[in-house]
């Protein structure tokens, strides 16, 4: 593979530099993850907020607007759980609006109860159902990425989501009901929780089960023997050895299959690896020369930036996004 040029040299340098290295400040990752809880949070309150204050117009684009903003940063933040963002948001519909049904009947739109109760009971189980299969492909991708990382904590908190569903529909009824400020008090302070719920959910597996696996596998992988520095700079230079291009993912472990690429920048094809399972281009990183991939933001191993993928013609990177099927 022409693009893929890995350097002992290079990953002894971050041995010796950079590997021990404790970057301050919070990670890129944990900030939009922050920044996606606080779009959900606007969209809560632009939501709640009574007309005297804005027009319910104004409130419903509000709350779409920020629910949208949240989720275009957990499609960057999240590669490989941004999708089940919108499998909450199901579960969140199907839940709340389900016990509507089945707590008002429905009101104006169906004039017999049991209709009503019976389609709210069929949307309560759809909800479940959904959060079964949130369980099930998560411990499915556990199971192929070869991760023990442990998911107690999150377990309970995709549980406790299903909870907070209901107990937001709870207090929505009550107050259409009613209008007691109690009722919208549990409602506010459920569909809170409920925001701070998703985010964590989607956090928890890309944090520990994909990046923590793809760490895994490069530690395991055995380290290059430390060259002696005697001998002057050419005579280092030339003991430099390029090593071979990798067969399989560092992330999960699957094999790699080479598919070329155009680079946007000169326009030539070359061959770039890519892996089915981790739905991802290898390239090396540019900082540890180690294979990473290019869907996540930082390096699986040392943690750099990203650039994308490296063109072997032109030398430019740019992100994989750009990079066009050629032959």
């Amino acid at each position: 593979m022409d693009n893929c040029k890995y350097s002992e040299g290079d990953k002894d340098g971050v041995a010796d530099g950079q590997a021990d290295e404790v970057r301050p400040g919070m990670r890129p990752r944990d900030q939009m993850a922050l920044l996606a809880a606080s779009c959900l949070l606007l969209s809560v309150l632009a939501g709640m907020l009574p007309d005297t204050v804005l027009p319910a117009a104004y409130r419903t684009t509000g709350w779409a607007v920020f629910a949208l903003l949240a989720l275009a940063v957990m499609y960057f933040a999240f590669p490989h759980m941004w999708f089940y963002g919108l499998w909450l948001a199901g579960i969140w519909g199907a839940s709340v609006f389900g016990l509507q049904l089945l707590l008002l009947g429905g009101e104006r739109l169906f004039a017999n109860y049991w209709a009503a109760a019976g389609i709210g009971l069929l949307m309560e189980l759809a909800a479940i159902f959904l959060i079964y299969t949130l369980l099930m492909r998560i411990r499915i991708a556990r199971s192929v990425l070869e991760s023990r990382a442990p998911l107690g904590l999150w377990l309970l908190v995709v549980l406790s989501f299903f909870v907070l569903c209901v107990s937001s529909g709870a207090g929505l009824a009550l107050w259409s009901a009613g209008g007691h400020p109690a009722a919208l008090g549990l409602y506010g302070i459920s569909e809170s929780l409920l925001s701070l719920a998703a985010v964590y959910i989607c956090w928890a597996p890309e944090e520990s089960v994909w990046s923590g696996a793809g760490t895994a596998k490069a530690e395991q992988a055995p380290a290059a023997p430390l060259e002696s520095p005697g001998g002057g700079l050419l005579k280092r230079m030339a003991a430099r050895k390029e090593a071979a291009a990798p067969k399989v993912c560092p992330a999960c472990g699957a094999g790699l299959k080479g598919v070329p690429l155009r680079c946007p920048s000169c326009g030539k094809a070359s061959e770039v690896l890519w892996c089915a399972a981790s739905e991802s281009y290898v390239a090396p990183c540019p900082a540890c020369n180690a294979p990473t991939l290019t869907s996540e933001r930082q390096c699986i191993r040392c943690g750099a930036p990203s650039p994308g993928l490296s063109c072997p013609s032109c030398g430019k990177a740019s992100p994989a996004r750009e990079w066009r099927p050629g032959g």
